[in-house]
């Protein structure tokens, strides 16, 4: 007993090394001393029950559990090609990405992060081919984790938990999905490629309709993935731990802190995107070949004026109504133009840590390091457009990004949670079992040194996983106006006297402008899309 304290003094003194402080260390103890014995008899007797074989192989697990995988992909090739795209340097934020050795036939979805983040930068670079070429290659990927998800294919078991997030494929969002249908849409229209861009439309507005029965599924798989690690029989000891440190108020705390992280970030219903729902319907009315097409249309139109009642909606909405009622014709839409305005950078994700409270004195070190969302940063308040010194029109919001992606992170925030939570509390009683197994062995040196090289390891492999898709804008936004009869309009910031780019238009045609820019001071691109 005399040499059991003895370690766990010199375990308590070393939690100074990752930024503890005695006081903090004391609180990590039981309010009632009286429950301390029955803590260090459930993890010594779960030691004793196992022979020594078993108990070196546990000890051996908790180590490589650790160990495996704790690298990181490639962050700061992720984060060094989002400040690329911000600063307008695409070429260069492509590139980053040019020297990988890939296999298609083993690769899966291991880099589809990559594809989107090229896709995006051919994308605001009007590099048609390329864009389309990146978000099919995106798309091989996302087929690939897709059919994965639905033949409940994972390592269900306590291990699985363990690992680093970070060192597995990058989980695909349906926004991403969404978004990389709906940018090739936009490339293919830009060549002229119509029903190709149906295809793609059709095929963004289809995952919209699935996102619902995803998180039902994504969710049910979590939920039996969890529960099949607590079936783990290697793992039954660490789950007595688990479920105490996780009833712990503090950790209550901070969970319920975490979470309110995105109260504020907006909300669309059944995780729609408005951008996306807008472009299919302003497809349908300008390229729309029959009734159904327009009728279409102004179902779209309707569910986006539910959410961004502007007047760009109302006269798409207008306009397929007169269509499908053949009040109309397409001639009466050539005069018409819409600005569509993709504004500033889209989310980012950022580490939030907290400390986990364990009720085990051979325990070091055990943090817990969630996800969370920063908004993202716009370029402009809006564009205000103009012939010469007249303005026709400003833009106004359509589509707020940060919702979006708020949306879906809220949805699998709990699965977030549980899991990282899990893996922490895992982290630190395999920590205990280590410990234990070494004292056996190698006496009080052995103890000691299991448990500084465990927390090491607990503290290295927990990291955030904050890969996300930041060449999104931060908000879409759009005006309606009709053809100035000199056929030209200057795209300009709200009070400035210098446009930011001039656009000529074809006559006797209904025109798209697609407008991008990431950053204030970043030249726009822009794209005319001229309907036939």
């Amino acid at each position: 007993m005399r040499k059991s304290k003895i370690i766990g003094n010199r375990c308590k003194n070393r939690h100074r090394r990752f930024g503890e402080s005695r006081k903090t260390i004391m609180s990590m103890r039981p309010s009632n001393r009286s429950e301390q014995p029955r803590i260090r008899k459930t993890i010594a007797s779960g030691v004793r029950k196992k022979p020594m074989k078993k108990t070196v192989l546990f000890a051996s697990l908790a180590s490589s559990s650790l160990l495996f995988l704790s690298g990181c992909a490639t962050p700061e090739r992720y984060g060094n090609s989002a400040t690329m795209f911000e600063q307008g340097q695409y070429g260069p934020a492509r590139e980053l990405f040019k020297d990988q050795k890939r296999n298609p036939e083993k690769d899966g979805d291991k880099y589809v992060l990559d594809d989107l983040i090229v896709g995006a930068a051919s994308h605001a670079a009007m590099d048609f081919d390329a864009a389309i070429a990146a978000f099919d290659s995106a798309e091989t990927g996302i087929k690939a984790q897709d059919e994965a998800l639905l033949a409940g294919k994972g390592v269900a078991q306590a291990s699985a938990i363990l690992s680093n997030d970070n060192a597995l494929p990058y989980p695909v969002q349906q926004y991403d999905k969404i978004m990389a249908n709906t940018y090739k849409a936009i490339d293919q229209l830009a060549k002229g490629e119509v029903d190709a861009a149906r295809v793609e439309l059709n095929r963004a507005g289809e995952r919209q309709r699935m996102c619902k029965v995803h998180f039902a599924k994504l969710i049910q798989k979590q939920e039996e993935e969890a529960a099949a690690a607590k079936q783990d029989a290697k793992f039954a000891d660490a789950f007595k731990i688990v479920e105490q440190s996780l009833a712990n108020p503090e950790t209550v705390k901070n969970v319920e802190a975490y979470r309110a992280t995105t109260e504020d970030w907006g909300t669309y219903v059944d995780f729609m995107n408005p951008f996306t729902t807008f472009l299919r319907g302003l497809f349908l009315a300008l390229y729309g070949e029959d009734a159904s097409d327009y009728e279409e249309a102004c179902r779209l139109m309707r569910q986006c004026h539910a959410v961004s009642p502007s007047q760009a909606v109302r006269v798409a909405y207008g306009l397929a109504d007169r269509f499908a009622s053949r009040t109309s014709v397409k001639a009466d839409a050539r005069n018409l133009v819409w600005v569509v305005f993709e504004n500033g950078m889209g989310p980012a994700r950022e580490e939030h840590r907290f400390d986990l409270l364990i009720p085990a004195e051979s325990v070091m070190y055990v943090g817990v390091a969630l996800p969370k969302l920063r908004k993202g940063r716009e370029a402009y308040p809006c564009l205000s457009i103009r012939d010469g010194a007249v303005e026709l029109a400003k833009t106004t919001l359509l589509c707020d990004m940060d919702a979006v992606v708020a949306d879906e992170f809220r949805a699998q925030m709990p699965a977030i949670v549980a899991r990282n939570l899990t893996s922490a509390a895992l982290k630190a009683a395999l920590q205990v079992v280590a410990t234990k197994a070494a004292e056996k062995k190698g006496g009080e040196l052995g103890a000691m040194a299991m448990g500084m090289g465990g927390s090491a390891l607990a503290a290295a492999s927990t990291q955030a996983d904050t890969r996300i898709w930041s060449q999104l804008p931060k908000n879409i936004q759009v005006a309606v106006l009709n053809r100035p009869a000199s056929g030209k309009l200057s795209l300009c910031v709200p009070g400035g006297t210098q446009p930011l780019a001039e656009v000529s238009l074809k006559e006797q045609a209904a025109s798209i402008v697609y407008v991008k820019t990431p950053a204030p001071g970043v030249p726009p691109s822009v794209a005319v899309l001229t309907a036939r």
